[in-house]
């Protein structure tokens, strides 16, 4: 999967939010909510944005 958002924000003060909670299964509360579940099929996508950036800057 190639997710290119260091192009999209390449000379911009920048921020970056994975979204964790799946609203479809009715689990959308914030983050310091008590019934707060971190979707955990949600985190791949997180690591590997990361991972991309980290391999984009280290060449």
């Amino acid at each position: 999967m190639e997710i290119d958002f260091v192009a999209d924000f390449e000379g911009v003060a920048s921020l970056l939010f994975i979204v964790v909670n799946n609203e479809a299964l009715g689990e959308a509360y914030p983050l310091h909510h008590s019934k707060f579940k971190v979707d955990e099929k949600a985190l791949i996508y997180g690591v590997q944005y990361f991972e991309e950036l980290a391999n984009r800057f280290s060449h």
